[in-house]
């Protein structure tokens, strides 16, 4: 009897082993998918677009959603002044869901910019109720515009921004606009400097070849433009998912409307500057995502797609939801190995998904020419930080599955006025996060050792690259721990 149970539970566990590793693999396969893609229309992609310009410029409403943001709102506004378009045709939209002395500063900006012509007009909500899709829709009911722009605070647009993406709408199917953007904190530390270069495997690799090989691609959540009749009719903005943009790409593209990426960096952002608050974006994103998918996955299953665009916006889809699987996939290796150890030899092709994520990763880097080598070199660490981060990532899509919409906890800034009561929410559980990245590295380097004689020492290199990554995360915590104890910099160059 008891060797019958044991047989199920050897069984429960290859099965639950070979369903990770497959679908690891599909992410795997979606990044090396879209790298080929990517290079199949490179030179296409690099030449961009060359829109006509209208007659006459139409009405445009320039959204900036605002919480709590402190003195980024003095960039954010000066930056916008800046935007080459007719004063006229350009209404300024503050949508302020603030809770201190934001507020303030706001009126008095608005106040001093009103006297030098420009039309701006102010909202303020008591309650936050859809958080950031609520304030955008409450905006939406008041907006003027034909298109609808939007800038977070911590953007910064170049003037030629509207001139290079209005004109884009001359093709009545397209609804949005996504630009890519660049990192004005790029070198600040670390942290900033690998987060960048993620971003760019998804800004230059992921949205050109979706785009460019007419597939669904996606709305960033800013640094973008939407017609506004798409937005009506597909009934605005929802907050059933803490991913309003994913949200509202795959409903407006499911009922026809087309996006267009340009590849051209017409806005700079901020990246988060310490560990916590990468963790806490990502934690968000990854909650969303799992509710996007949710809400979506039937949908685009049976929707009247051709079957190539169907399959990738699965993928698409895919994305964050299939990170979980990393973690359940490396704990389950040592009791699977005890009980069978060459049953792991026979999926050794799950091993080529990683070759995916690598790709995109690299050509991104190639693709840029300021510190190519710094860039090339880094990218292992990039590596290590996508495999650190999937415990947070499998925290907020198990959270995502469960629950509908969710408290929308923002990144916080470099120089805001909310960063602690919004890091305060979340202490807790950033804490417990370190104790189980620490044990993840840990039991990952027994399970080598014990099954050093076996298979242990094939299985070394994946194991002790993927506790290095747990470790690596759980060690930037405590140093930041440690640094906001003894009341210096936090943001300290750690290698620039």
């Amino acid at each position: 009897m008891n060797e019958l149970i044991l047989n199920y539970f050897a069984l429960l566990l290859k099965i639950t082993y070979v369903t990770c590793g497959s679908i690891l693999f599909l992410y795997g396969l979606n990044g090396l998918i879209l790298s080929v893609l990517y290079l199949n229309k490179r030179k296409r992609i690099w030449k961009g677009h060359c829109p006509k310009e209208p007659e006459e410029w139409p009405l445009t409403s320039v959204q900036l959603p605002i919480y709590n943001e402190g003195k980024l709102v003095e960039r954010l506004f000066a930056s916008i002044i800046e935007l080459d378009y007719p004063k006229r045709k350009m209404q300024i939209q503050v949508l302020d869901d603030s809770t201190d002395d934001t507020t303030k500063l706001l009126l008095n900006l608005i106040k001093k910019l009103k006297k030098k012509g420009y039309w701006i007009e102010y909202q303020h909500r008591e309650k936050r109720e859809g958080y950031k899709a609520g304030n955008l829709e409450a905006g939406l009911k008041t907006a003027r515009g034909d298109f609808v722009v939007i800038f977070d605070a911590d953007y910064e647009p170049q003037p030629d921004f509207l001139k290079k993406t209005i004109p884009l709408f001359n093709d009545k199917r397209v609804g949005f606009v996504q630009t890519r953007w660049t990192n004005k904190n790029l070198y600040t530390n670390l942290i900033t400097y690998l987060g960048g270069i993620a971003y760019d495997g998804h800004l230059i690799v992921e949205q050109n070849a979706r785009y460019w090989n007419n597939l669904w691609m996606g709305f960033s959540g800013t640094a973008g433009v939407w017609r506004k009749s798409t937005l009506v009719s597909i009934g605005g903005w929802k907050w059933d998912s803490l991913t309003e943009d994913i949200e509202i790409t795959f409903r407006s593209q499911l009922q026809g409307w087309k996006g267009i990426y340009v590849n051209e960096s017409l806005s700079c952002m901020e990246l988060p500057e310490d560990m916590e608050s990468y963790q806490l974006q990502q934690n968000r994103w990854a909650r969303g995502s799992a509710q996007c998918f949710k809400l979506f996955i039937f949908k685009i299953i049976k929707a009247e797609l051709p079957t190539t665009k169907k399959f990738m916006a699965i993928l698409h889809l895919l994305s964050y939801v299939t990170i979980p699987c990393l973690p359940v996939l490396l704990i389950l290796v040592l009791p699977i190995c005890l009980l069978s150890p060459e049953f792991i030899q026979l999926f050794w092709w799950m091993a080529m998904g990683s070759i995916g994520p690598a790709l995109v990763f690299g050509i991104s880097q190639l693709e840029q020419k300021e510190r190519l080598g710094d860039r090339l070199i880094h990218l292992p660490m990039v590596s290590l930080m996508a495999v650190g981060i999937s415990l947070d990532a499998m925290v907020g899509v198990v959270a995502g599955l469960l629950q509908k919409g969710g408290e929308f906890i923002r990144t916080p800034r470099s120089i805001d006025q909310g960063i602690d009561t919004e890091k305060e929410r979340k202490k807790f559980f950033l804490s417990n996060l370190t104790a189980a990245e620490i044990f993840m590295g840990i039991y990952l380097i027994a399970t080598i050792g014990i099954l050093w004689d076996t298979i242990g020492k094939f299985l070394a290199p994946w194991l002790l690259s993927s506790a290095t990554g747990f470790i690596f995360m759980a060690g930037f915590k405590i140093h930041h721990l440690i640094m906001s104890a003894s009341k210096k910099v936090v943001n300290k160059k750690y290698f620039f």
